[in-house]
């Protein structure tokens, strides 16, 4: 009888910790060494996407492409070719720069892409409260 309480005070909680490690789940998988690769790679290119738009949000004005590309969903209408990518942006502008872009707009199908000067002017958040970047257009090039 001793040894049978004995035994039942030493194998209940080692049971407990059995079952309690044997039962639980594995770590999380890792990625592979070319997923993680991947995953530093876009880190790094968001980081220096990032850090060209802080740099660009100080020139006080260059020239860029832009064109109308209405979206599906709550995203500016407008892209500016920036840092070597399309871009999104909202574009602002004085009162005769407006009409002119209303007018890009209206014959952008036909015009593609039109050269403008001006400068990022900050950012904007759609209703899905992702930002873009706001880009005042000073002039349109011939």
């Amino acid at each position: 009888m001793k040894r049978s309480a004995y035994a039942t005070i030493v194998a209940c909680p080692l049971a407990a910790c059995l079952l309690a490690t044997g039962c639980a789940t594995p770590p999380d998988e890792q990625p592979t060494p070319l997923e993680q690769a991947r995953q530093a790679g876009e880190r790094q290119v968001d980081r220096a996407v990032e850090s060209g738009y802080r740099a660009s949000e100080n020139q006080s004005a260059y020239t860029v492409r832009i064109r109308h590309n209405p979206p599906r969903c709550d995203a500016p209408p407008f892209e500016a070719f920036i840092h070597g990518r399309w871009t999104r942006v909202y574009l602002e502008a004085g009162r005769q720069q407006r009409k002119a872009i209303e007018g890009f707009k209206k014959e952008a199908s036909t015009l593609g892409t039109r050269t403008v000067r001006g400068a990022p002017s900050g950012w904007r958040r759609a209703e899905t409260d992702v930002r873009y970047m706001t880009f005042y257009v000073e002039e349109f090039e011939p």
